[in-house]
């Protein structure tokens, strides 16, 4: 039986993380959210370094709240690839110019990077940074972290330990089944991001109860076995209630002043990049494996040919259910909310134009690309009812979603500005 104590001997040895956990902690510990906890304690581990015992009893591929232990433990891998992100992200002052963000091609060349030398090109990355973008950099990392960190705390105090919004389904689970667990995340999904704005016009339906659609979708979710799936509705509660916390105590963290006087840039700005790197490269983190999935013939198979599998067949969007989140929701969503929440309390000052503007802009970006989010979500919740009106027509209807480019997301920004 292991401990808390024992993740010591697995901490990181990153001299980097070990920097930003550091100023993380110290951001925590001038919030009131933190300061009104009787303890806690947060281990970055490296979990290649640790037992098998430590492993099996405390792994978690992100963050993980441990209500008895008074703690959190985040995996030091999650937090080097949020490194990257935000390093990568940060190659130009302006979003226009980021390297990666100009084609699909090239954000999935920097997941690979992710994927298969994570500690190389992390380190490649380091080499590129002045003294002063270095400080940035970290500043950026340690309020990504605070942000991740300020969630596990919701759990912390609401007493849910190892929480997340999915439930794993055994393999081989009848594909019934699986549609009836996509289905609830789906719906669950659809209406939240129609809540926020994100709605899809000429899809009202899919929303409307008692309609057609949802009837369809209310039939399947009865089938959903007791013991195999639990209350999604519960889970998803509990994560958006975190989800609230977190973003408060970044919040407090940047209105920390004493914090902030030394810092580089204002500490709203570095929050706002820091959500839009983390934010940006794990969509395309998702999407990368999603598209795997469909075609496992390609590295990935490109946005029209993954338009054109989700039509070919529909059960795909059984798959697609997982770019909504599998431990927490999609970081993409968490992101919007919250950079929407930091700039409303962060008025903007005229010496800054230029910064903020970057800064509304990235808030910007994020949300336009919330499109194949909120389409996804809306077909996902459709599709029991186009499965029902397939077999009763006895051939199925072909039907294409459209999803926008990059490319062309960052062109109507730039009309946006004009």
């Amino acid at each position: 039986m292991t401990s808390f104590a024992d993740l010591a001997a697995c901490e990181t040895d990153d001299p980097v993380l070990i920097a930003v956990r550091d100023r993380a902690i110290t951001l925590l510990l001038a919030t009131s959210v933190v300061q009104e906890l009787d303890e806690l304690r947060i281990a970055v581990v490296d979990f290649d370094r640790a037992t098998p015992a430590v492993r099996e009893d405390y792994f978690t591929p992100n963050c993980m709240a441990l209500v008895q232990e008074h703690g959190i433990v985040v995996n030091a891998s999650f937090l080097r690839s949020a490194e990257i992100a935000i390093r990568a992200m940060g190659l130009s002052g302006s979003v226009f110019a980021t390297p990666f963000l100009r084609q699909e091609s090239e954000m999935f060349g920097l997941v690979r990077h992710l994927r298969d030398r994570p500690q190389e090109y992390g380190l490649a990355l380091r080499t590129l940074a002045s003294a002063e973008s270095e400080r940035r950099r970290r500043d950026e990392l340690a309020l990504a972290l605070v942000f991740f960190l300020g969630h596990e705390i919701g759990h912390l105090r609401q007493g849910e330990e190892r929480r997340g919004f999915t439930t794993e389904l055994p393999e081989g689970t009848a594909l019934e089944t699986q549609l009836a667990a996509a289905t609830a995340k789906y719906c669950r999904h659809a209406d939240e991001l129609r809540s926020f704005g994100f709605d899809l016009p000429g899809f009202e339906t899919v929303f409307t109860r008692g309609g057609e659609v949802r009837v369809a979708a209310d039939a399947v979710l009865a089938s959903l076995p007791e013991n195999e799936v639990i209350n999604h509705d519960t889970w998803f509660r509990d994560e958006s209630r975190a989800d609230a916390c977190g973003t408060e105590v970044l919040l407090q963290a940047l209105q920390a002043v004493e914090l902030w006087k030394d810092a580089a840039e204002p500490g709203a700005y570095l929050a706002v990049r820091s959500l839009f790197a983390v934010s940006v490269v794990s969509w395309f983190q998702d999407l990368f494996r999603l598209m795997q999935q469909v075609n496992e013939e390609v590295d990935p198979i490109g946005l029209s040919q993954f338009m054109l599998e989700l039509m070919r067949d529909r059960h795909n969007y059984v798959r697609a259910s997982s770019v909504l989140g599998s431990d927490h929701r999609f970081t993409l969503l968490r992101a919007a909310l919250a950079m929407d929440r930091v700039l409303q309390s962060s008025p903007a000052e005229p010496v800054q134009e230029r910064l903020n503007i970057d800064a509304l802009q990235r808030a910007a970006l994020v949300r336009l690309l919330m499109d194949m989010a909120v389409k996804l979500a809306t077909m996902g919740a459709s599709t029991a009812w186009m499965l029902e009106k397939d077999k009763t027509r006895g051939t199925p209807q072909l039907f294409m979603m459209q999803f926008e480019s990059l490319a062309s997301e960052l062109s109507r920004l730039q009309r946006l500005g004009e």
